[in-house]
Parts: C-alpha cells; sequence; structure tokens
C-alpha cells in the first residue's frame, strides 16, 4: 500500500530511500513521496500515577526494524489523556530514537499547557502528536518519555503506534 505522507520538519532535507524522495514543498513542510508501510506496532496503557518534573517513560521501549538495504522513515504517533495539568503548568512530552532527540524540532519536544476548565478545577487533556525521524537500516529503540513543567500532572490512558515506511 503507497501512502503520501506531509511533515512538518526542517527544510533542505534531502532523503534518497529507495524510491522515496523527500524535497521541499515550500517553508517548513516536506513531502515524503510513494512509501510503502513496512511495518506498524501499536501499545496502549492504563492509568498510571502522578509524574513530576523528571523525565519517565510513557510506554516500555519499542525495538522497530528498518527491514531494507535503504533509509526508513520512523512515525511515531502517541495519544495521551492528562489530569490534574493547572492552567500554569505544561506537559513535556519527547520522542527518542537510538537515543537521540527525533523531530519535529531540534530539541525533539513538545509542550502542552494546561487549561482550566470553567469551574476552575485542572480540567483532563486529550491530545495527539506525531514525531518523524529518518533511520538507517537495521534496528531501533523508540522511547517516548513525558515530564510535568513546574509541578505534576496524573497521566492516564495513552496510546502508541509507530509505523516504519521505505
Amino acid at each position: 500500500m503507497k501512502h503520501v505522507l506531509r511533515v512538518a520538519i526542517p527544510v533542505f532535507t534531502l532523503l534518497v530511500a529507495g524510491s522515496a524522495w523527500i524535497a521541499p514543498l515550500k517553508a517548513n513542510e516536506l513531502a515524503a513521496l510513494n512509501l510503502t508501510l513496512r511495518q506498524t506496532y501499536t501499545k496502549t496503557a492504563t492509568p498510571y500515577g502522578d509524574i513530576y518534573t523528571q523525565y519517565m517513560d510513557a510506554f516500555t521501549p519499542t525495538t522497530v526494524n528498518c527491514p531494507q538495504k535503504n533509509n526508513c522513515m520512523v512515525q511515531v504517533q502517541f495519544s495521551v489523556l492528562t489530569e490534574g495539568l493547572p492552567g500554569y503548568d505544561e506537559v513535556v512530552s519527547a520522542v527518542q530514537i537510538d537515543g537521540q532527540f527525533a523531530n519535529p524540532s531540534p530539541g525533539g519536544l513538545v509542550v502542552l499547557r494546561g487549561v482550566y476548565n470553567a469551574d476552575g478545577d485542572d480540567a483532563p487533556l486529550a491530545t495527539t502528536f506525531t514525531w518523524v525521524q529518518v533511520v538507517a537500516p537495521g534496528k531501533h529503540v523508540v522511547t517516548v518519555q513525558l515530564r510535568a513543567g513546574q509541578w505534576k500532572f496524573n497521566l492516564r490512558e495513552r496510546t502508541l503506534v509507530i509505523q516504519v515506511y521505505n
């Protein structure tokens, strides 16, 4: 099955991976054309409890495989439900592949702000984000981590989907 995937990662990136070619479409947008989905890894987890300002794994590390001679694109989609996050605080999440932060930013971090509901109580927050990284052939370890920015939050249900294309 062929997929067309558009992702926001830094411009001026060029990848030749078999029939795949990533080239700038416009500022801050790249297209990965004619990639074939090779493998999908899925995990889900039940509520954990309070998360403080130290990073912790949202899931056990996942080993993925780039099965061909050419580079692969790894897409990591993470969905999470949090509770008890004050409006002034934030959830910081990061994906590492082989110990290196994955795109979308040089630090690989995505920051989610807390919210209050109309009653002033901390409202549950559900969110999904996707990271994309090009990897060489072979096995790679993917880790999803979370921490609170200033105080704490309650980590609830979460889902992880990792797809490998080339």
